[in-house]
């Protein structure tokens, strides 16, 4: 039985006594849904929160919550305040040939050169002509992009970390940062370079009111 299934079935065993007011306040086995009007890949259909995982910055922490869809949709849902205004960022990984698709590689390289100046990235085809392999990206997608993050070192660690902090005796992965954000920076590139990979992420930045529903998890069967 599926977890959406388990999920459906048991109201009985669902732990009312944690009330989700806020997507901060998400843990592992938690449900989520989005509105209907949220881009394909998140619409009509809930989310588990598989896995929660913390960033390092100079600046602070920020934890990042993987959901999956019984589709097997992942995206990645970070929640962040800044000046009193709370917002998501989702994001979809995506891949080296599906960023060949989106973008030319050459102006795409310049965001990680260091001898460059302002660097502007564009989508190579308009959003509604993308290819039907990054056709799950509609609504993530800007036209134009520029840099505003130049190779910022942070540290990835296992684990959610949002109530102890990080301890002192962990040991994160490091890794370099860039991104390209759209005009009106509800779009982003993110760009994480690791010793023995780069990961690439399209983002959206969100109002939280994207999300339809939360629910906790249940409690564990006694």
């Amino acid at each position: 039985m599926s977890f959406f299934n388990k999920w459906l079935g048991s109201n009985d065993k669902k732990d009312i006594s944690r009330k989700l007011e806020s997507p901060k306040d998400l843990m592992s086995g938690d449900i989520v849904s989005f509105k209907l009007y949220a881009p394909p890949a998140l619409c009509a259909k809930p989310f588990e929160v598989s896995e929660v995982n913390t960033y390092e910055f100079e600046d602070g922490n920020k934890a990042e919550l993987i959901l999956k869809a019984a589709d097997g949709t992942l995206v990645f849902l970070s929640y962040e305040s800044e000046d009193g205004q709370e917002y998501l960022s989702v994001a979809q990984k995506i891949k080296r040939n599906e960023v060949e698709m989106l973008f030319d590689l050459d102006e795409f390289g310049l965001i990680l050169d260091q001898e460059q100046g302002a660097v502007s990235l564009n989508l190579a085809v308009p959003e509604s002509d993308l290819p039907s392999q990054v056709q799950h990206l509609q609504g993530f997608l800007a036209p134009s992009y520029h840099r505003e993050t130049f190779s910022e070192r942070g540290f990835f660690y296992k684990g959610d970390f949002r109530l102890t902090g990080i301890p002192g005796f962990a040991e994160g992965e490091e890794f370099d940062y860039y991104n390209v954000v759209s005009s009106d920076e509800k779009h982003e590139v993110e760009i994480e370079v690791w010793d023995d990979e780069t990961d690439v992420s399209i983002t959206l930045v969100a109002d939280p009111s994207l999300i339809e529903e939360m629910w906790p998890a249940e409690k564990p069967l006694k």
